[in-house]
């Protein structure tokens, strides 16, 4: 063993006595050409550790559990920055700290609805998120909060408006009649939907009338009701004109059965 290996061995016998730690042995290993050697040590806790030489003289004497932890590298995030995006959407700071492995920091605050949250702080600094709860981030719009919601509408109607085994039959009926292909692009099979041509919403009487259905495409479907829209009364009358934009004929009433039962 030359002086140098004395020295550091010298070195890291008095960090362990600095952070009470108890030495125990000398070891050596080899890999390949090289010879390190070893200091097995207990930490304070009782824990038997085994590091390299050189580890424990330029550092410290502690198991991992209680090795302090290295300071952070980069730009700390403080509370005042943090505060200020909670603030945004009526949150309240509680704490943040630094995350070990991976580095990252982490928020605790208070949704506005008095939930206690965790959050890493660069979901929360998107400026697409919102700090808060996932409840009050993506509330389920029912009832009143519903866009489309009508309180002058019955709770009855409002029953009769949701889709049930009578609108499924409805459904199946109008996809027989046109042979499961859509009136507008030809497409035979895939993902289909019948379509009302009067509104079922404005004109209840005809929701069940099969030659008030024609058989679409979702996609096509889709684009009638993003053009129209649900809240512009879609007519019979539009689907014509849009049927003729589409296909440049214009479109056939289909005589059939006037309803089914309820």
């Amino acid at each position: 063993m030359t002086p140098y290996q004395d020295k550091i061995i010298q070195e890291a016998r008095a960090i362990l006595e600095r952070d009470g730690a108890g030495f125990l042995a000398i070891t050596h290993r080899t890999y390949g050409t090289k010879n390190p050697t070893f200091i097995k040590f207990t930490c304070h806790c009782g824990i038997e550790v085994e590091k390299r030489v050189g580890l424990v003289a330029t550092g410290h004497g502690f198991c991992t559990l209680h090795a302090p932890r290295r300071p952070f590298i980069g730009r700390a995030v403080t509370a005042e920055a943090i505060s200020a995006k909670l603030e945004q959407f009526g949150s309240r700071y509680q704490s943040h700290w630094i995350n070990d492995k991976p580095r990252y920091t982490v928020v605790q605050f208070t949704c506005k609805c008095g939930a206690s949250v965790i959050r890493n702080w660069n979901d929360l600094k998107n400026p697409r998120r919102k700090a808060l709860c996932q409840k009050c981030a993506q509330p389920r719009l029912r009832g009143k909060d519903h866009p489309e919601f009508n309180p002058s509408l019955p709770h009855r109607d409002k029953e009769d408006l949701r889709w049930r085994a009578a609108d499924a039959e409805w459904q199946r009926q109008v996809f027989e009649r046109d042979n499961y292909t859509c009136q507008i692009s030809g497409q035979r099979g895939g993902r289909l939907q019948a379509h009302h041509l009067n509104s079922r919403t404005h004109f209840p009487e005809q929701k069940f009338d099969l030659a008030n259905g024609i058989t679409l495409t979702a996609e096509l479907h889709a684009e009638f009701h993003r053009r129209k829209g649900c809240k512009r009364r879609p007519t019979r009358e539009k689907f014509a004109a849009f049927y003729m934009e589409k296909t440049g004929k214009p479109f056939t009433p289909i005589q059939v059965h006037p309803c089914l039962p309820v």
